[in-house]
């Protein structure tokens, strides 16, 4: 209720406690180093005679201050859109990329991330990179790509076409080549699929037409559902702020699901620092209440961004969400269902 009362609340509150918990964790790790007051120099007493001159209320604003910057700095460096993703996404290829480590890696995960360790996902071709915690907002989403693509085989199938000629029209659009024949009545298609459906999101040139005829239709169907599954795991965002206007209530409890699991998770890092200041500082038992805290905090960070990203999807399933790609197919397939139904292509 006071988030909604004071616009701004919900972006200031989590870094600024973030901050305020990383400075705590400070002051447990260094204070026992600070001098006296009577002892002080330099830097040390320059600080002091600031505070005494600006008086307690400004030097409150001014720890507010700094603990919001500590806060919103530590909040991208961890948070998984921050720039924690890129790095571990350099460093994790590298390592992938070495034969004998990666061999070794495939020896010690579990049987379930084999696959994954032999063939590294990035985020740009891992579409549930895009979806935090959802079981059943996956289903959900995997229904409706699903529903979309059989929309399109049946398309192609009723005008005695295959994907494959989905598949080089879009190679010809990309190369921005003209269209022609059926390849031209499938053109809102193969513009919104102007990529090379075989090699997803690869900045290569599309191979040509004779070799995309020799690929496997499953597999041709299985890159298109994974390319559409990129594009609206993608736009989820858009999805929830399309909301907004139209579907307040489901926004707002959504948005409250979402933007708990955001505190949380800009307060673990923090949590953890502090537990590190208290192993060192305090007791080791004082720091695993503090780490044991802060696995609660992940647990239920990661429960309400299930949630939210549930409902979002379900939201989706009956018709009270749209996200945009998947709606763009749907008008895709009607021009192409008008263009093949006329006797002259457009």
């Amino acid at each position: 209720m006071l988030a909604n009362l004071l616009p701004g609340l919900r972006d200031l509150r989590a870094p600024l406690t973030a901050g305020y918990i990383w400075l705590l964790a400070g002051y447990v790790a260094f204070e026992p180093l600070l001098p006296s007051k009577a002892t002080a120099t330099g830097t040390w007493h320059s600080l002091d005679r600031l505070h005494t001159t600006i008086g307690p209320v400004a030097a409150g604003i001014a720890i507010s201050v700094l603990a919001y910057l500590l806060g919103a700095i530590s909040q991208e460096v961890f948070s998984v859109d921050g720039i924690r993703q890129p790095l571990l996404q350099r460093y994790r290829r590298a390592l992938f990329d070495h034969h004998r480590l990666r061999e070794l890696l495939v020896c010690l995960v579990p049987a379930g991330y084999k696959e994954r360790v032999r063939r590294p996902l990035s985020r740009s071709t891992d579409p549930w990179m895009y979806i935090r915690h959802g079981a059943r907002g996956r289903s959900a989403l995997s229904a409706a790509v699903v529903a979309r693509t059989e929309e399109i085989r049946s398309l192609l199938a009723s005008a005695d076409l295959s994907l494959h000629t989905l598949a080089i029209a879009a190679g010809h659009v990309r190369q921005k080549m003209p269209l022609a024949g059926a390849s031209r009545s499938l053109r809102a298609l193969a513009s919104l699929y102007a990529i090379d459906i075989g090699l997803l999101g690869s900045q290569e040139p599309p191979p040509d037409p004779d070799e995309i005829e020799q690929w496997d239709e499953y597999e041709l169907l299985e890159g298109l559902e994974t390319m559409i599954r990129i594009q609206a795991a993608g736009e989820l965002d858009l999805a929830r702020t399309g909301l907004l206007g139209k579907e307040k209530d489901l926004f707002e409890a959504v948005d409250r699901l979402q933007a708990e699991a955001e505190l949380r998770e800009t307060l673990a890092p923090a949590t953890l620092g502090l537990a590190g200041a208290l192993a060192w500082r305090a007791t080791w038992w004082s720091a695993a209440i503090v780490v044991f805290a802060t696995g609660i905090l992940i647990i239920q960070g990661r429960r309400r961004s299930g949630l939210a990203t549930d409902s979002l999807l379900e939201a989706l399933r009956i018709g009270r969400a749209k996200v945009p790609v998947l709606d763009q197919i749907d008008d895709a397939i009607t021009d192409c269902e008008i263009a093949l139904s006329s006797s002259t292509p457009p």
